[in-house]
């Protein structure tokens, strides 16, 4: 099986529409089809080592919702194998663009000079809902640790 995550400066429906009309030019079947995914098979293979699979899925980007992370699934080596390769080379270079954006939006909202504003918001809205210190103390270090996890995995890609 294989897997690739691309980037698009699109909404993810448009993406998926896109998608679907490149996947059927190239000669494989759609076997489902929603507003954020498309999954397809080779057409006509017949010998299982030919068989081959995959799938397309769209989520937008949270910050950015008229953006798209995509993943390209696809299982066996025949005709929707060819297929998800030649989407995926058609728009690599693009997704890296967009790739580096979005990591960006994500590194600037996770930042950790961004922590102490949201730390004072968070500690505030505790507070207004009755929390007891200790348990706004706990609450807050809980999302701090989620906040850095976060961070990090917005970091620059070690690919």
């Amino acid at each position: 099986m294989r897997e690739v995550l691309l980037f698009f400066d699109q909404a993810a429906e448009h993406v998926i529409t896109a998608a679907a009309v490149f996947l059927e030019q190239q000669g494989v079947r759609l076997s489902q089809r929603t507003p954020y995914s498309v999954a397809f098979v080779g057409a006509g293979t017949r010998e299982a080592e030919d068989a081959s699979g995959g799938q397309l899925a769209a989520v937008p980007v949270q910050l950015k919702p008229e953006w798209c992370r995509v993943w390209v699934t696809v299982e066996g080596h025949g005709a929707a194998r060819a297929a998800a390769d030649a989407f995926v080379a058609q728009h690599q270079a693009t997704s890296r663009r967009v790739q580096a954006g979005v990591q960006q939006l994500e590194r600037d909202i996770y930042a950790e000079a961004q922590w102490q504003a949201y730390e004072a918001q968070l500690r505030a809205s505790l507070a207004r809902q009755g929390a007891d210190p200790a348990a706004i103390d706990e609450k807050v270090a809980a999302f701090k640790r989620r906040w850095l996890a976060l961070g990090r995995k917005a970091g620059p890609s070690r690919q």
